[in-house]
């Protein structure tokens, strides 16, 4: 169901996945990606459609680009922080397509090392996600290692969806098949790093569809998760960042 895959993208599964995750990188350096190089895009990008405004917003505000492959993440100034990024989700349409708006928060888990995390979701089919990047010992060596914005973007996508074939577009180095952003980084990039596609299946769900979009903001790893394109664009567009 929509409900069961969506809902993983929450603070409670997010942090589940990256136990996975870290444990995976711990156990075999040879089985992560290449880090994240130059621009990617394995096709010409289709045609995309003009830049939308949010639905039924008690506000009105001036539409924003969010055209073309990037849905516009690199024209804009995002914070570097969840506590920033929670005044942006606080900020969003109180509803769109007949949903309530829902913003939940949950600080940083010193004790079990895990970044802060924030995420914004209407109803069951779309959401936003921002977590923050965050230095664990729960490595092979047992040294301290940090967990850049990059790797947190690949995990709380690539553990519980995955691409439609020839549809990833970005910036970020895709996993082998473009399934997904790439997990290997290895330094926090001072630019806007992206990647977006269809999504076609999610862990449990093969017939799972929707579209990504995600993009790191230094410390911080964004992802929307939402029905459809159009969707997406218009909950990008709601976010209200300033222009670079």
């Amino acid at each position: 169901m929509r409900t069961d895959r969506v809902a993983r993208i929450g603070m409670t599964s997010l942090t589940s996945a990256l136990v996975m995750l870290l444990g995976a990188c711990s156990a075999s350096e040879t089985a992560t990606p290449a880090a994240p190089s130059a621009a990617v895009s394995e096709a010409a990008p289709e045609a995309q459609p003009p830049a939308v405004r949010p639905r039924s917003t008690t506000s009105d505000p001036a539409a924003r680009d969010t055209s073309g492959a990037s849905f516009g993440v690199d024209k804009v100034s995002w914070p570097a922080t969840t506590q920033g990024a929670l005044k942006l989700l606080n900020a969003l349409p109180q509803t769109f397509r007949g949903e309530p708006l829902e913003v939940f928060s949950s600080p940083t888990e010193e004790e079990e090392e895990y970044g802060a995390s924030a995420s914004a979701q209407y109803g069951d089919d779309n959401s936003i996600s921002v977590t923050d990047e965050y230095t664990t010992t729960d490595t092979e060596s047992g040294e301290p290692e940090l967990f850049t914005a990059e790797q947190l973007l690949a995990a709380s996508f690539g553990l519980v969806f995955a691409c439609a074939k020839r549809s990833y577009r970005g910036t970020i180095k895709p996993l082998e098949g473009g399934q997904g952003p790439g997990y290997d980084s290895p330094a926090r990039s001072s630019k806007t790093n992206w990647f977006s596609c269809r999504i076609d299946g999610a862990e449990g769900d093969d017939d799972f569809t929707g579209h990504a979009v995600g993009w790191t903001s230094k410390k911080a790893a964004w992802l929307v998760i939402a029905e459809d394109e159009k969707a997406a664009r218009t909950i990008i567009a709601g976010l209200e960042a300033s222009s670079k």
